[in-house]
């Protein structure tokens, strides 16, 4: 029927309807928690992600054993760097285009007059003329993201829980993300080298996965550009080319237009009657 039969955890952030949940699209999209929700700002032309993230900061050892204890200031410093990369990297360098200049908003009648047939002026019968509103932002709603970020807590369900182990500085640990929780590690916001060669920071991976977004090649076993030279199915690899893919989804830092679908959508939400809406780099 198009509407979440319980109560948006998110409260009124989306609508002042408790049960207008992920924005009506509950066949495409899941939000359990209320974790994000998108701000179409037609005065400054901006689409925002508002994001909530929580940290749970983990102990850890190093190769010998002897114990690697957070400070308070290496847990600040460690969400605030979090929240910058993320922002930066996801935001800003793209923009949801309208389609359409105007749209029209309603109509009006009005009378002609006329000399009819020269025996003076009379009324000639109604017409109805369109009214037009012009679409805000035509120039494009340039995509943000707005990370709030909070360590520690009693209530998790309120956010992407994110454990983050400390290993030693340098070392590497295979990190994951989904849309509920995430596995982290103290390295995750400085940038490593791949083993393809590759520079990427790991804490912008993650966040496309706390939003529900993949690697390139997930679920793509029949394309062989998703296959490496021993036959198995390389998910980080570009399925237009076969070669390990930039993309913050693979191995890289750029992003692109379609990681930009959900501002889109947000968008084409707000103002469907603008539409449809294309997705383009801001120059």
């Amino acid at each position: 029927m198009g509407r979440f039969v319980g109560r948006d955890p998110a409260g009124y952030m989306l609508d002042y309807s408790l049960y207008n949940y992920t924005w009506n699209r509950v066949c495409r999209a899941s939000d359990p928690f209320g974790l994000y929700s998108f701000d179409v700002d037609d005065e400054n032309c901006t689409v925002t992600l508002n994001f909530k993230l929580q940290f749970f900061f983990d102990d850890g050892v190093d190769a010998n054993g002897n114990p690697l204890k957070w400070t308070e200031a290496e847990k600040t410093a460690y969400a605030e760097t979090a929240e910058s990369l993320i922002e930066s990297t996801w935001g800003g360098g793209w923009k949801i285009v309208p389609g359409k200049q105007n749209y029209q908003s309603g109509s009006t009648i009005e009378w002609i007059y006329g000399d009819w047939f020269g025996v003076g002026v009379e009324c000639l019968g109604p017409v109805v003329v369109p009214a037009y509103t012009a679409c805000p932002c035509q120039s494009g709603y340039v995509t943000k993201v707005n990370i709030t970020s909070v360590i520690g807590g009693s209530n998790p369900t309120d956010d992407v829980e994110a454990k983050v182990v400390k290993i030693p500085q340098g070392d590497w640990k295979r990190s994951y993300a989904g849309t509920s929780t995430a596995s982290l590690d103290s390295e995750d916001v400085r940038e490593r080298t791949m083993d393809n060669g590759m520079v990427q920071v790991p804490i912008v991976h993650e966040f496309g996965h706390m939003i529900g977004l993949h690697h390139p090649c997930h679920n793509k076993p029949n394309n062989p550009n998703c296959v490496d030279s021993s036959g198995a199915v390389d998910e980080y690899l570009d399925p237009n080319t076969g070669k390990p893919s930039s993309s913050v989804m693979g191995s890289g830092m750029s992003t692109s237009a379609d990681l930009m679908e959900q501002w889109r959508e947000a968008v084409n939400d707000e103002h469907s009657e603008c539409g449809p809406f294309s997705i383009e780099r801001v120059k």
